[in-house]
């Protein structure tokens, strides 16, 4: 069936409009971008057949060489604006995809193109000689001017898309791992969990990678391994090994920089088996621990003395303020920096979502004694976001914190289940909708997601974070004073710039008549959080549950006694 120009299609409750380009359902247009829309084409062309990975790919992306990892987000994102969870879209290992649903064509009528008269010519002797002097003059002085403003234009050096060059920037390739004492032993192995880290990097934003498909014939043995970099185009290399020792399974995975040449150990994991290795967590680790590379990487090279930062450096540095702050100080520079970036590109996904992030960790954190002027600022730049990128989890989860904070958790519950339809594996997806589950009494299945998001990334400072203190919130909330004081001490001995873990400590001491400590933990908490209200933290704590509601009041009172201020 061939989707032409005037061609309207229904399958599965939903409508796509080919006249329009556009996909619909029950009258409501879905917002889609390009290559996922393009690929919704495509099997609407072929219902019911096996599209294999090369078809598709070249359907898409034509000549143009990409890895198998682009075909697999791009398939996502399909599914995620259709709620997809693979009955719709099937996925055939190693052989493709099968689009299963009948297509009804339907009777669109095709765009009419609107009449006009033709012309009059006045023959020359008609022409007034006046008139044409009237309009001469203007039209030279206008067609130079227009001259002048191109050549100017063209003289201007092109305007910076911050996204694009974060992308490049953050370009990689994947080698298969490889086993030096026996290479065709793990061969199998090293090429599966290769194609498993590849995945896990592609979806995280502000990164491109080549897929071990593409780099067939090279593995991190290699010598030279910055040469495959250069051959491929890209700033790092991820490579590593696969070992047999004394029965048990070791994975190195290393990262290596093209212009540097420097190589760094991303992470060492022991299996008992290959199996185990292969259904293990492996590729969030390596994942999370590239990501904190290359900010590293990056705060050091916008750092160096006399470099001028541009808009991608303010945005990368914004982010690496987020990604380690502990005090207000922290989230105002960030803002600021994203603030400028825009300035140059105010289409910036990831400055645009890093700026509404920071209107969040503002209210979250207790950071601002007016939380509730902050909700509308965040939910501008984070619906710009999404309106731009209406799939990516990393803009999904901080419009669903706003959403909580304006007393709206079933529709922030539902932006929570969207992002982590797109990435299963997203840890803190899990942590905001444990977040939520806490503050509906929902205990035991808040430990669940808390669980699964620490061992999907382990080594993630943020993450480590929000686990100490979610862990502290939910012992608390059931009456385990003695666990959540536990939980916030670590929290406190390992993020010392962070206020919030005396805040708790403050509490649970006032409660247990503990006054001197108390007093001590306030004091710091004051001096680290100097905005911090009972107003604040009210609002910030949004609840309907009875249960939590009482413990939420019982945590107010420690605070009160510890000395915390009404507003």
């Amino acid at each position: 069936m061939h989707v032409d120009a005037t061609t309207g299609l229904r399958f599965a409750g939903f409508e796509f409009d080919a006249r329009r380009d556009e996909l619909r359902k029950d009258g409501v247009a879905i917002p889609i971008r390009p290559k996922p829309r393009a690929l919704l084409r495509h099997f609407l062309d072929h219902p019911g057949r096996l599209l294999g990975k090369d078809e598709l790919i070249g359907a898409l992306w034509g000549t143009v060489v990409v890895s198998d990892d682009s075909l697999v987000q791009c398939v996502g994102e399909l599914r995620a604006a259709l709620g997809d969870r693979g009955e719709l879209i099937k996925t055939l290992p190693r052989r493709g995809y099968l689009f299963d649903a009948a297509v009804e064509k339907l009777s669109v009528r095709p765009l009419e193109a609107t009449p006009s008269a033709a012309p009059t010519v006045p023959d020359a002797a008609s022409r007034p000689k006046s008139r044409l002097r009237h309009w001469l003059a203007p039209c030279v002085c206008a067609s130079l001017l227009g001259c002048g403003i191109a050549v100017w234009k063209l003289q201007q050096p092109a305007p910076m898309h911050v996204d694009d060059e974060i992308v490049a920037r953050h370009s990689v390739a994947v080698l298969p791992l490889a086993d030096a004492d026996d290479p065709e032993r793990a061969a199998a192995l090293g090429a599966a969990l290769a194609d498993r880290i590849s995945l896990q990097v592609s979806m995280r934003q502000g990164a491109r990678v080549i897929g071990p498909a593409a780099v067939a014939g090279h593995d991190a043995a290699m010598p030279n391994i910055a040469r495959i970099g250069h051959e491929q185009g890209v700033h790092y290399v991820i490579g590593g090994h696969v070992l047999q020792q004394d029965g048990a399974v070791v994975v190195d995975a290393t990262l290596t920089s093209v212009e540097t040449g420097e190589l760094v150990l991303l992470n060492r994991s022991t299996f008992a088996s290959a199996a185990d290795a292969l259904h293990s967590n492996l590729d969030q680790r390596v994942a999370s621990a590239f990501r904190m590379q290359y900010y590293e990487s990056d705060a050091a090279r916008a750092t160096q003395p006399g470099h001028a930062m541009d808009a991608a450096d303010l945005t990368l540095m914004g982010w690496r303020d987020l990604n380690r702050f502990a005090s207000r100080d922290d989230v105002l520079r960030a803002r600021g920096r994203f603030e400028a970036a825009l300035r140059v590109d105010p289409a910036s996904v990831m400055a645009l979502q890093g700026l509404g992030s920071t209107y969040q960790i503002e209210i979250a954190n207790g950071f601002s004694r007016e939380p509730q002027k902050l909700l509308e600022p965040g939910k501008r730049a984070l619906g710009r976001a999404i309106e731009l990128s209406p799939d990516r989890p990393e803009n999904l989860l901080p419009w669903g914190s706003l959403l909580e904070l304006d007393g709206r958790p079933a529709e922030a519950m539902a932006v929570y289940a969207k992002a982590l339809a797109v990435n299963p594996d997203y840890a803190f997806g899990h942590l905001f909708v444990a977040h939520l589950l806490i503050r509906q009494g929902r205990y035991d299945e808040a430990r669940r997601e808390i669980d699964r998001a620490r061992g999907l990334s382990p080594a993630d400072t943020r993450l480590i974070y929000a686990i100490y203190a979610l862990s502290a919130i939910t012992d608390f909330a059931q009456d385990r004073d003695d666990d959540a004081y536990g939980w916030s001490m670590r929290w406190a001995a390992e993020y010392p710039r962070s206020g919030q873990p005396h805040a708790m400590l403050a509490a649970i001491d006032a409660l247990h008549g503990r006054a001197a400590d108390a007093a001590a933990h306030m004091a710091r908490h004051r001096e680290l959080m100097p905005n911090d209200t009972i107003a604040c933290v009210t609002f910030i704590d949004p609840s309907t549950d009875p249960g939590y509601l009482k413990q939420r009041a019982r945590l107010v009172e420690g605070l009160r006694k510890a000395g915390l201020p009404e507003r």
